[in-house]
Order: structure tokens, then C-alpha cells, then sequence
């Protein structure tokens, strides 16, 4: 007797602690799901011991083998059993269900019908992205920038097209509605410094209402690329500008390869100015006035044995050869002085081809 009332409470506990699966009854149905256990108890009959066993069920759930919602319960798509009071926004139950009310949806009646939004699940405007976020600056103009979104019933739609590091750069478009879940902003023709960065932020308003997606910090954000004839490497000194080549100061030509009047390559610097040492300018180009003195595309540098200033015949050093020696060497070895011009007064003992002189260590 003693053995069998530990089987008994030993059974109970370990149904207790399994609760949530399904438990077989030796004797009746399943015991389903979440809302019951099986419980197994011994009754004296005659002299003789019988083990009843049944399904004991849980709060909410009912029938012989906890398989229904109780009364003021709704069954959940896990057959879960839940109160009705957890049937939101003036849902109400009807045969173990949770009816939702006209705006609202879902197991909890937590969710909006389709185009309803918001907490009270209302019709109202709402923005969600962009079909493009990049362009071409030679789509200003004639480009629309289509905004996805829901409840686009109205009209008087105005696009505002802000630059995000100037606000001094913006500029208006008359937005069109294509229908209740798309917008048209036609991307205006905008002017940049060519040097910032060419990022712009998108407003919509409609019927003088500034319209905010679900996310109320959200905000458009499109990028606008430069475009050149064929790449890049087509403009030299200048940037793409409206699929054209933009010139730097000084060049002009459809790439940008030629110099303005008056001023020289490469980099088209000023013949007034920028052509040194009396060279003149011919063919966009810094002739110089003696050539085999001056030389360098605007005649600033010397020939040999020209030397600075003035370029002028000057004794110049230009470098000692051995760099290193020991002064164990010293007294004994010689060490040369390269330059040039290093004879012109005719009193050095050692020296050849005017550019090496020969000078001894002394110690």
C-alpha cells in the first residue's frame, strides 16, 4: 500500500513537471495539449485496489480530455487557451474565437487591416520609400523620383528637394499622384558647388501637410552622380558636370585639352606672367629665349654650366666623393669635390674636366 502512494504521488509530480505535452492515459483519450495532465489515483473497492486514471484540467480549458476552451476563453493557433480580456481593442469571443473589430486584425486583435496604420489603425498617409535613390545629374529635369507609400487620395503634392549640407540649396516640384500607393516628384534641375558632396533629402507635403512615414524620424535621402560623354578619364583638368566636361580655370575644349588665349601648357599658366626669363609664348607653349640656357616648360630652370640665381656660368659644388672615410685614412688618401665651373680662376693644383677637384686630408 505504503509503495503503491509513492507511485501515485511520484506520477503526479512528474505530470505536473512534463505539463504542456501530450500524456497518455492508460485507460481514456489523450490528454491534450497545454490545459491538462494525467492523473493517475488508486481506490479501495471490495478488498480490492483499482488505479483510476483521468485528465485533470488546467484554468481555461475544458471537456474529458482538456481539448476545448472554457467559457470566457479563446483558442489560440497553438490551442492555447486564453481569457477574453486579452482579446484587444473591443475584440470580443464567439465560439472560442477572438473577433476583431472592423479596423484590426490578428490572433490579439493587435494588427491593422490593410491600408490602416497607426496605434488606432487609421487611413492615414504614410510614406514608405523610394523606388531609386540614385540619379544622374543629366536626369534633372525630366526624371521622376517615385515614393512608395498608401492613402495617396489627395491632391495640391509638393516636393521639396533640399540639399543636406546647405540648406541655401533647394528647390520646389509639383508632385503628381499616380495612384493610392505611388507619388511622382519630378527631380528639378539643381544647382551645386561642383566641390560638395552631391546629396540631397526629400520632403513631401500634400495639401500643405507634411507627410512622415511609420518611423518618425525617416527621411528621403538620394544621391546625385556626375556624368561625363563617355567616363571619367574623357575630361582632363576639369569635372563632369551635366554630362559634360566642367573646365578648371585656364582650359577649355570639350575635354577640357586646351589651353585659353594667352596662357601655356601644361598647366595653363599666364604667358604674361608665368613664361619666365624673356620666353614668349607660341602654339600654347613657353618658347624659350635661349635655349641652351634656360630650358623647363615655363624657362625657369638652368642648362649646365648654367647655374642659379640668374643662370649664370658660376662655380658650383655639387657633391664629395668618398661620402665616408676613416681617419685612419686621413694623411694619405685624397677625397674629390664634384661641381662645376670649378677651375674658372685658373689656381687650382688638382683638378679635371673643370669638374672634379682633388683635396688631401691634413690632420
Amino acid at each position: 500500500m505504503v509503495n503503491s502512494f509513492v507511485l501515485f504521488i511520484f506520477t503526479l509530480i512528474l505530470s505536473t513537471f512534463i505539463h504542456g505535452q501530450q500524456i497518455p492515459c492508460f485507460n481514456t483519450d489523450l490528454c491534450m495539449g497545454y490545459g491538462s495532465y494525467c492523473v493517475r489515483e488508486e481506490r479501495e473497492q471490495d478488498d480490492n485496489v483499482e488505479v483510476v486514471e483521468f485528465c485533470k484540467c488546467y484554468e481555461g480549458y475544458t471537456s474529458a480530455n482538456c481539448s476545448q476552451c472554457a467559457e470566457n476563453y479563446y483558442k489560440t493557433p497553438l490551442s492555447e487557451c486564453l481569457p477574453c480580456t486579452s482579446c484587444l481593442n473591443n475584440g470580443t469571443c464567439k465560439n472560442q474565437e477572438c473577433l476583431c473589430s472592423d479596423r484590426f486584425t490578428g490572433v490579439y486583435c493587435t494588427l491593422c487591416k490593410e491600408h490602416l496604420y497607426g496605434q488606432s489603425c487609421l487611413p492615414i498617409l504614410i510614406l514608405f520609400y523610394l523606388t531609386r535613390t540614385e540619379f544622374d545629374d543629366i536626369e534633372m529635369g525630366y526624371t521622376d523620383v517615385v515614393v512608395i507609400g498608401d492613402n495617396f487620395n489627395h491632391d495640391n503634392v509638393t516636393c521639396l528637394f533640399r540639399h543636406l549640407y546647405s540648406s541655401q540649396i533647394q528647390k520646389t516640384s509639383q508632385g503628381r499622384i499616380l495612384n493610392n500607393t505611388h507619388i511622382a516628384c519630378p527631380l528639378p534641375a539643381l544647382t551645386y558647388d561642383v566641390h560638395r558632396q552631391y546629396t540631397y533629402m526629400l520632403t513631401i507635403s500634400i495639401n500643405e501637410t507634411s507627410i512622415q512615414s511609420s518611423n518618425d524620424h525617416f527621411q528621403f535621402i538620394l544621391n546625385i552622380h556626375h556624368t561625363c560623354p563617355n567616363n571619367m578619364s574623357t575630361c582632363n583638368n576639369a569635372v563632369c558636370e551635366f554630362g559634360q566636361c566642367k573646365c578648371n580655370p585656364n582650359f577649355q575644349g570639350i575635354n577640357c585639352t586646351q589651353c585659353v588665349e594667352d596662357h601655356f601648357f601644361p598647366l595653363c599658366l599666364s604667358c604674361a606672367t608665368s613664361c619666365l626669363n624673356n620666353g614668349t609664348c607660341q602654339n600654347q607653349s613657353c618658347i624659350c629665349s635661349n635655349p641652351d640656357r634656360f630650358t623647363g616648360h615655363d624657362c625657369s630652370l638652368c642648362k649646365p654650366p648654367y647655374y642659379k640665381p640668374s643662370c649664370l656660368i658660376r662655380p658650383v659644388l655639387l657633391g664629395v666623393k668618398p661620402n665616408h672615410i676613416y681617419d685612419t685614412d686621413m694623411d694619405t688618401n685624397y677625397i674629390m669635390l664634384v661641381g662645376d665651373n670649378l677651375n674658372m680662376t685658373g689656381k687650382l693644383d688638382y683638378y679635371f674636366q673643370n669638374k672634379l677637384v682633388k683635396c688631401k686630408f691634413y690632420t
